[in-house]
């Protein structure tokens, strides 16, 4: 199994079996005494967690560690029955082999996996040191590099308004545009998708991007948030200071006055976003 195969399995089994406790990725990642931003590199196959980890979150899970890694299921297979032939590396010598062998074979089941689990780090860190040796200055093939994003899951979400990050976007009707984001990068907790028109949000938000977006009309001091101010729809900061306003982050631009006389309408707080590479 190549390493962004079994990447995408532990992602994939975090996820279900995350899912089936009923809790968000950012508190699973606190339980196990890790970063909602270490928890996120696995979910984009960035890089794999720890045996440590594994060990971690298959204890809080109440599940086992080949539930979420199945190469230990595969690992512990192959140590185990004798009909699976495994090639040694040419420098082992038979006596130390099989002296490590005698002593496994008495050990209960659960310090085996102790045995395998250091095993299989020393194997790896023996492999990495034989790729870097035998790595020359690179000349890609770019026709032969795999992308990480091959192997995530696309789904269909319905964006649903525009909003401006310049001058007013009017929009009387629902949006409904359908379009495909990767399922590990959509929000926790939304209920409606936009896209920002303009660049008066910079470097936050940029042209292009998809927010998502919590509806309430109870808007915090300093949330970047969805306005309707006379008939335009915009994504502005919040300020309410001495007077209420809508700021441009980009100096470029200027912010909004809330004036008594205009028809202002609160729609939501931006809680995350998107952004295509």
């Amino acid at each position: 199994m190549n390493e962004i195969k079994r990447r995408q399995i532990i992602a994939d089994n975090i996820t279900y079996y995350r899912k089936q406790r009923g809790i968000t990725q950012k508190e699973l990642a606190k339980k196990i005494g890790i970063s909602a931003s270490t928890m996120t590199d696995y979910m984009k196959l960035r890089s794999a967690p720890s045996f440590g980890v594994i060990q971690k979150l298959a204890d809080f899970l109440e599940i086992k560690k080949s539930d979420i890694d199945s190469t230990f299921k595969d690992s512990q297979s192959s140590a185990t029955n004798p009909h699976i032939e495994i090639a040694p590396s040419p420098d082992a010598k038979n006596s130390t082999v099989q002296a490590i062998t005698d002593k496994v074979v008495q050990l209960h089941p659960e310090r085996q996996e102790n045995v395998l689990e250091y095993a299989t780090e020393q194997l790896d860190e023996q492999e990495k040191t034989t790729r870097e040796i035998q790595e020359e200055p690179a000349e890609y093939n770019s026709d032969k590099i795999v992308s990480f994003d091959e192997y995530r899951k696309k789904v269909p979400e319905i964006v649903d308004f525009a909003a401006s990050a310049g001058t007013g976007v009017c929009q009387e009707d629902n949006l409904g545009m359908e379009v495909m984001f990767y399922e590990d990068e959509l929000a926790e907790d939304y209920d409606s998708i936009g896209i920002v028109m303009g660049s008066s949000m910079e470097p936050v938000l940029k042209n292009g991007d998809y927010i998502f977006v919590k509806v309430t009309t109870d808007i915090p001091n300093g949330a970047i948030s969805i306005w309707q101010v006379n008939g335009e729809n915009y994504v502005k900061k919040f300020r309410n200071n001495r007077r209420p306003y809508l700021e441009s982050l980009n100096p470029e631009y200027d912010d909004i006055d809330l004036d008594e006389d205009d028809n202002i309408r609160p729609l939501g707080v931006v809680v995350d976003v998107y952004r295509e590479n």
